[in-house]
Formats: C-alpha cells, sequence, structure tokens
C-alpha cells in the first residue's frame, strides 16, 4: 500500500499559536527536516525519561498489530459491498 501510514504512528492533531508554528517550521527548513520528523525529535527528547510499565508496551504492541492487521485486511469478513449510482449500498437501493 503505497500510501498507507506506518502502523506504528498515529495522527495528534494539537492547536499551537501561530508564532510557535512559525518558529518551528523556521527550525524544521534550518535542519533540512519536515515539521512533523522536527516535532517527532522535540517529543521525544521531552519524554525519554518518562518510562512505561511492560503492560503499557503490550497494550501498545497489540494496538500496532491491530492497525496492522485492519490495513492489510480492512474488510476481515472477505465479502465487498456492493455500490449503486446512490453510493449507498444494495440492501439500500
Amino acid at each position: 500500500m503505497p500510501n498507507a501510514h506506518a502502523a506504528d504512528k498515529v495522527v495528534l492533531s494539537v492547536r499551537i499559536p501561530v508564532l510557535v508554528r512559525a518558529r518551528l517550521e523556521k527550525m524544521a527548513k534550518q535542519k533540512g527536516w519536515d515539521l512533523s520528523r522536527l516535532v517527532t525529535s522535540i517529543l521525544s527528547d521531552c519524554t525519554h525519561e518518562i518510562s512505561l510499565t511492560p503492560t503499557e508496551y503490550q497494550e501498545i504492541a497489540e494496538a500496532v498489530a491491530r492497525k496492522h492487521i485492519s490495513a492489510i485486511n480492512p474488510n476481515p469478513s472477505g465479502r465487498s459491498k456492493k455500490v449503486g449510482k446512490s453510493g449507498k449500498g444494495r440492501a439500500a437501493q
């Protein structure tokens, strides 16, 4: 899947001041990085001393595995839903 995101990544949407974003974009450009890589690096540096429990690691591993499996097989029933011109499933026609 060329456009699929990595199973071990999530989207984090936050509201930040415009000034902070401008500074982050400038810093990323100076490093030759994209904004996502820069923010990930900053957050990693700020959280590296926080320890996770074995249970938390297990929960993360299971969530990543579920996401990976659903990316490989998005329709686990194996049945495809027929869609008509209305964009609704066959039962709605």
